[in-house]
């Protein structure tokens, strides 16, 4: 474990050797649940922060069962912060490598986890995102939405928020998903972001016959890709390809498109509140 800890923590960090340590330890019969089983826990964490390490598949061989009550306690700095628990960081990570990978062993395995988590952290938002996600990934959208829902209230002006609801939709309602994606794109123009929504409201614009819109959007992202010396992305490159595409005129501007197409999206926040009667007057 000091070993691998130096690994990481040298300049440059080696975290294919200190990997290689996590390796050996498994082959081990360590007292679990223990210090240092957790100890193994939090070096993989700090590796998977890095994106060397994908942590669904290193939580199930770890085992979540073996989290002690002292995981699950949030961290307090000496300045007075208090930070997430290693278990809340942990279970987080996984389901967010776990629904990149679509991993559908992983995302089962930790599904029970995020509930856990989430019970004794009710206030963790990317818990709830995460929760979102695994349970989309595992085709139950009917159960992501009011999660889905509870992100995008407490992140309103985050394009995100309104990109993961729009997902959720998606396969039952591909308008109420249009709508999100529009509402997404009036929250934020950073191209550097934004290109996979754009990608996805193209999509349901040209199942729509709105062709022109849709090459807009589809032109917008791939240039500033061209403009910026980055490759553009495949999904663009494959929607260039299909025969309608060289046959259009991009539209000129799509803003009038967002500001129609949002107000559904915002009424989906408020749907499941009930209605009181009430006299409204000057």
């Amino acid at each position: 474990y000091r070993v691998a800890k130096a690994m990481i923590e040298q300049d440059p960090p080696n975290y294919n050797g200190a990997k290689n340590h996590l390796n050996d330890y498994f082959k081990l019969k360590t007292e679990k649940p223990s210090l240092l089983h957790t100890c193994f826990l939090q070096l993989a964490d700090k590796i998977a922060k890095e994106g060397k390490l994908k942590m669904g598949s290193f939580a199930r061989i770890w085992k979540l069962e073996y989290l002690r009550p002292d995981d699950y306690e949030p961290f307090s700095s000496s300045d007075g912060k208090v930070y997430p628990s290693l278990a809340e960081r942990v279970v987080q990570r996984a389901s967010k490598d776990a629904f990149l990978r679509d991993d559908q062993e992983d995302l089962h395995y930790i599904l029970p986890f995020i509930n856990d988590c989430i019970d004794r952290h009710p206030n963790n938002l990317w818990l709830k995102m995460g929760k979102a996600k695994v349970l989309m990934a595992t085709g139950r959208n009917d159960e992501a939405l009011p999660f889905g829902l509870d992100v995008v209230k407490n992140k309103v002006n985050d394009y995100w928020s309104w990109e993961l609801l729009g997902d959720i939709h998606q396969p039952a309602s591909p308008k109420a998903a249009l709508s999100c994606y529009c509402k997404a794109l009036l929250c934020s123009n950073d191209m550097d972001f934004i290109g996979k929504v754009k990608i996805k409201l193209a999509e349901l614009l040209i199942k729509n016959n709105s062709y022109p819109q849709a090459k807009l959007e589809i032109d917008e992202i791939v240039n500033y890709r061209i403009e910026n010396n980055q490759k553009a992305p495949e999904s663009a490159e494959l929607l260039k390809g299909e025969p309608w595409y060289e046959a259009e005129t991009a539209a000129a501007s799509n803003q009038e498109l967002y500001i129609k197409n949002a107000p559904m999206a915002e009424e989906l926040l408020y749907a499941d509140l009930p209605w009181i009667n009430g006299v409204l007057g000057e």
